[in-house]
């Protein structure tokens, strides 16, 4: 059977176990969208683009720098995750996120994180779609762009927290 290759787009599911989270960060390239298949998800984000020097982001000459929607007021029951409560300060936006709720957009250079509530009965199962994802594989091409080569596509707010992610192998010549 011979398979399409389609560039960069992605579609995973993860799992977030209650109490725990996918620490704030933002993506320089792709566009992704949250579907909840299981469980509840908590969604933080900044509502607009926020310039952070050491993760090279900048609002300014921008093509589409549209705001993301208004969020909800973040309840009481939301307990973040003790020491890094900082990091979410610029995340004014909040949802939650269930099954059968409409697919969450979340653009590019916006900061958000995600997780589980700490009361939930079960973990959340996340269906999230990408484009322009190329987070590096063990099965890795030599097609991706000569510019994004030996880097992926997440920028945390906390230093360190990228440190360990893959990265591609790509020699040239092979």
């Amino acid at each position: 059977m011979e398979w399409a290759q389609f560039g960069g787009l992605c579609d995973k599911l993860m799992i977030v176990h209650p109490g725990k989270f996918c620490s704030p960060h933002l993506h320089w390239r792709k566009t992704e969208f949250y579907e909840v298949v299981l469980g509840e998800m908590d969604l933080f984000y900044a509502s607009d683009i926020i310039d952070d020097e050491r993760l090279n982001v900048k609002k300014e000459g921008l093509v589409d720098g549209h705001p993301m929607p208004k969020g909800e007021a973040r309840p009481d029951r939301v307990v973040l995750p003790a020491g890094r409560e900082h990091t979410y300060e610029q995340l004014t936006e909040y949802r939650c996120l269930r099954p059968g709720d409409a697919n969450f957009v979340m653009h590019r250079k916006h900061l958000h994180a995600f997780g589980c509530p700490s009361d939930a009965k079960t973990p959340v199962v996340i269906r999230e779609g990408s484009a322009y994802s190329h987070e590096p594989t063990t099965a890795g091409k030599d097609t991706l762009l000569s510019d994004w080569r030996e880097i992926h596509d997440n920028g945390f707010l906390l230093e360190g927290l990228d440190e360990g992610r893959l990265k591609n192998n790509i020699v040239e010549g092979e």
